[in-house]
């Protein structure tokens, strides 16, 4: 980092500033069964970097480092602290995805120090066909479950779920989940990286990520059946690890965020975040940000209000807030740029 970009750096994380909202960069990787998009991630290994505004280049640890409960709320850093309480993804499949499971915050907490993972998928595009794994149609012995891991025939005892776009998944902790080749799921989760693979489908593990934890994670597997947990069309899912929306507003929308972050995740389409500021000469303007198909933007905790603004037909987020907390939102009609 030269002096110009590092006198940049210090500006940007200045404790007092203004925050406003601000959008990350995805990164991708590709995997053997298909491509792993990080949208928001604040894990060490993998931390979101921010691309807009003035904390453009800062790291998604580094803002929470600096301006705490101010990014999240008083309730969400009392939680989870100096980490970001939530994570997403963008998996895009081309075969079936490894057999895994998660533990919940219990285990995680005095195992690995960690958050468990409590998990959502949601279909963004599926092929005719395309379906995921989730829980056991039957109970099954400990026996039987692990001599059916090994040899990839559990998959035969899951249930299987034909989706189509719009359909939604709630993958509680302890609960089998793999995803079929065809689709392309938004993945939202607590910030965690404890999906415990299970089952590889016979492929040959040839590096660490490929390694398989079923003697690590057998106490916390659900053997017994279950039933999947379809949600939606429009609350997602309404935890106490987070709370999920799907919007799909035809006019701009006036959010009073309640002391509580928000997330943006545009399925489709185009809109604008617009927040007042104070302008140069003392008075009020309007500052924007745009977000595309495939943007993520995080709200601040500390703006108190803001409006979701589409500018194309048919647009669709996702909004991700705190457990169990729902925006005030209200419908206003036109507003001025």
């Amino acid at each position: 980092m030269d002096l110009r970009t590092d006198i940049k750096h210090k500006h940007m994380l200045d404790k007092e500033m203004i925050l406003y909202p601000f959008t990350l960069e995805p990164v991708s990787e590709e995997q053997w069964w298909g491509t792993e998009q990080w949208l928001l991630a604040d894990l060490g290994f993998r931390d979101s970097r921010v691309s807009s505004g003035l904390l453009e280049d800062s790291t998604l640890a580094e803002v929470m480092e600096t301006y705490l409960d101010r990014v999240v709320g008083d309730e969400e850093y009392a939680r989870t602290g100096r980490q970001f309480p939530v994570m997403a993804k963008l998996l895009r499949t081309c075969r079936r995805t490894p057999l895994a499971v998660c533990p919940d915050d219990i285990v995680a907490f005095e195992r690995y120090d960690s958050l468990g993972k409590a998990k959502l998928w949601y279909v963004a595009k599926a092929e005719p066909g395309a379906c995921i794994h989730v829980g056991l149609r039957r109970d099954m012995t400990a026996t039987e479950f692990y001599e059916s891991c090994l040899d990839a025939s559990i998959i035969d005892h899951m249930n299987e779920i034909p989706v189509k776009k719009g359909d939604c998944c709630l993958i509680i902790p302890g609960m089998l989940h793999c995803a079929g080749p065809g689709l392309e799921l938004v993945e939202i989760s607590e910030a965690s990286d404890l999906d415990l693979r299970l089952c590889n489908w016979g492929r040959t593990a040839d590096n660490q990520d490929d390694a398989i934890f079923l003697e690590e994670a057998f106490d916390f597997i659900d053997m017994e059946a279950s039933a999947p947990v379809m949600t939606g069309p429009d609350e997602l899912a309404k935890i106490e690890q987070f709370t999920a929306l799907h919007l799909a507003p035809e006019s701009p929308v006036k959010v009073s965020g309640n002391g509580c972050f928000a997330v943006y995740i545009c399925l489709k389409g185009a809109l604008s975040i617009r927040v007042e500021a104070d302008g140069q000469d003392g008075g009020r303007q309007v500052e924007s940000l745009r977000l595309r198909e495939g943007g993520i933007a995080v709200v601040p905790a500390d703006r108190e209000e803001y409006f979701l603004v589409p500018e194309e037909a048919g647009t669709e987020l996702i909004e991700l807030t705190g457990g169990c907390h729902i925006q005030e939102e209200e419908f206003v009609g036109e507003i001025e740029d």
